[in-house]
């Protein structure tokens, strides 16, 4: 589904010039017939240069919905680039997707185990090496390896019911980054069972690309949003900035970045009073039972996406290791259910505005599923 809503935006330095000039004509009289003429098509013109459509366009793929917001000048045709960012979407979900029997990645996994390694494609070689380097950055929070145990504790979402001792035993044999072997474009699984899930890193590194079809197509100004994982090149001189909600309020943005959220207040189920995440614990395979809600900001929304998920995980806070933290490349925020509770590590200085700010918001970050 394709829809797009447009608005005009007018700089004040462009009503400022346009009030000027009408007041010259219509208080001294000074021009007039072909003069007039010409004068009247000058002010069109810096008009119109000085005026930016926002355009919207919405596409449903991998589960939720994408989003692509677009400041563009009035004479584009932004559509055309969005539509190709869409598409582009579409190839990365044939790629990663773990519900798709015929995806790449379950295509690798059913193949397993591989004596050699197998030629994959190049996004796929992209998300498991970028998931291996987090893997190892956020000492084992992030773990592609669980998909044995994320479908366990599908089904025990639907039958609303804890996974048994013995089944949780047997999915964690399945479970191990050991077991998967790269090189380059090619990758390999030395363990039959292995179930890799893709979930927590696919859908910002598909954000990721659709922006860099936008920017690539010349419409630096915009921000895709795939259900709550958000990259954007830098905001329209026009604006105040990109507007995006977070769990703790709306946020002002200023430069380029990307943000996502995890947490375990939208999807969850409740057992004798406790509640349990979708997210899960790579340490005990279980699915989480704190209340936080972790953003993450980063100058790319596959690392913002992973590392939400990874420090949604309990453990020691602030958390240890991140590279980078009081600069690059990621900077966390975390809310518990009390609003005293909330923690900030490592925040950018001048990419996030903490102040916050008002309105609906060019994107929101509440992690959506």
């Amino acid at each position: 589904m394709m829809a797009y809503t447009e608005s005009h935006i007018q700089t004040s330095a462009a009503a400022s010039w346009d009030h000027w000039s009408m007041t010259l004509l219509l208080l001294l009289g000074l021009l007039s017939g072909c003069a007039g003429h010409q004068r009247a098509s000058q002010i069109k013109q810096v008009q119109d240069s000085d005026v930016l459509v926002r355009s919207e366009y919405r596409h449903s793929a991998m589960g939720t919905l994408f989003r692509i917001v677009v400041y563009s000048d009035k004479g584009g045709n932004p559509a055309i680039a969005a539509k190709e960012a869409f598409d582009r979407v579409d190839e990365i979900e044939v790629v990663a997707s773990d519900w798709n029997r015929e995806s790449e990645i379950r295509t690798l996994c059913q193949s397993a185990p591989h004596e050699q390694m197998v030629p994959v494609s190049a996004d796929l070689a992209n998300l498991l090496q970028k998931s291996v380097k987090i893997h190892q950055q956020t000492q084992g929070r992030f773990d592609i390896s669980m998909g044995a145990l994320t479908r366990l504790w599908r089904r025990c979402f639907l039958a609303k019911r804890l996974p048994t001792d013995s089944d949780l035993e047997q999915a964690r044999r399945q479970t191990g980054m050991q077991f998967i072997e790269l090189d380059g474009g090619y990758a390999g699984l030395s363990e039959v069972a292995i179930d890799i899930d893709l979930g927590g890193i696919a859908k910002g590194y598909a954000v990721d690309e659709a922006l860099k079809i936008m920017q690539a197509s010349g419409y630096r100004h915009s921000l895709v949003d795939g259900g709550g994982d958000m990259a954007f090149g830098p905001p329209a001189a026009a604006t105040t900035g990109w507007k995006i909600l977070l769990p703790s309020g709306p946020r002002r943005v200023t430069t380029a970045g990307a943000v996502a959220t995890s947490g375990d207040t939208q999807r969850n189920m409740e057992i004798d009073g406790e509640k349990y995440s979708h997210i899960l614990n790579p340490l005990t395979g279980m699915g989480i039972r704190n209340s936080a809600m972790v953003t993450v900001f980063a100058e790319d929304a596959a690392t913002a996406d992973a590392y939400a998920t990874a420090y949604s995980v309990p453990g020691h806070w602030p958390p240890d290791g991140i590279p980078g933290l009081g600069g690059s490349p990621v900077a966390i925020e975390c809310l518990y259910s009390q609003p005293e509770k909330k923690q900030r590590w490592g925040v950018m200085p001048g990419q996030i505005d903490l102040r916050g700010t008002t309105g609906t918001g060019e994107g929101d970050s509440r992690s959506v599923p």
